[in-house]
This record gives C-alpha cells, sequence and structure tokens, in this order.
C-alpha cells in the first residue's frame, strides 16, 4: 500500500475515532498483522491506541470507549466503505507504554 494512502486513511481513522469519543486519540504503537503461523500479513495492520478524556488528561475505560464506538458504529462503517477496509476487529491489549500500564484497543 502506498505510504500516501496509508497516512489518509490512519488520520481518517484517528478523526473519526476522537469525534465519536469525544476525546484524544494516542497511537501507542502498529504494526502489521501476523497470523497464528507467525507470517506477516502486510495487507492488515495492527494499531493500538488509548483515549484521552480532554476534560481531565485520565485515560478513558476501555468499556467506555466501546460502548460509544458501538452508540457510532455507522461513522466508522462509512470510513470502512471509503477505504475498501474488509474488517475492523477490536481486541483488548495490556500494553506497557513509559512504564505505564494501558489498556489499549486495538484495530
Amino acid at each position: 500500500m502506498n505510504l500516501n494512502v496509508w497516512i489518509l486513511i490512519f488520520y481518517s481513522i484517528n478523526s473519526v475515532l476522537a469525534n465519536i469519543t469525544e476525546s484524544i486519540v494516542n497511537v501507542d504503537s502498529y504494526k502489521f498483522y501476523e497470523n497464528e503461523d507467525g507470517t506477516v500479513d502486510k495487507q492488515r495492520t495492527v494499531l493500538y491506541l488509548h483515549f484521552v478524556n480532554p476534560e481531565d488528561n485520565s485515560i478513558m475505560e476501555v468499556d467506555s470507549v466501546l460502548s460509544l464506538i458501538d452508540k457510532n458504529h455507522k461513522f466508522l462503517n462509512e470510513l470502512y466503505q471509503e477505504f475498501h477496509v474488509l474488517l475492523g476487529e477490536v481486541r483488548i491489549s495490556h500494553f506497557s507504554y513509559f512504564n505505564h500500564s494501558l489498556n489499549s484497543l486495538f484495530l
């Protein structure tokens, strides 16, 4: 995939998630998807994210973020159609970042 296209998709997803959760969306990490057999699938990307409440700068709870995303899934569906995304998955992961443990979502 062309780097410019990937950047456009990344910023679009970040913007939509920020709007529907009314939060600051931070990308903790990203990587190409790794299949169960250890091979890398460069057609799929994993984003590790956390969401910050702009009022008090606290990290939002995963359950509240997922609830907001579920209530507003139509906006992500429109984005997925625009960029021909076949599947978006949400998983909860324990991620260590700057010596702080975060519950992160990855898409």
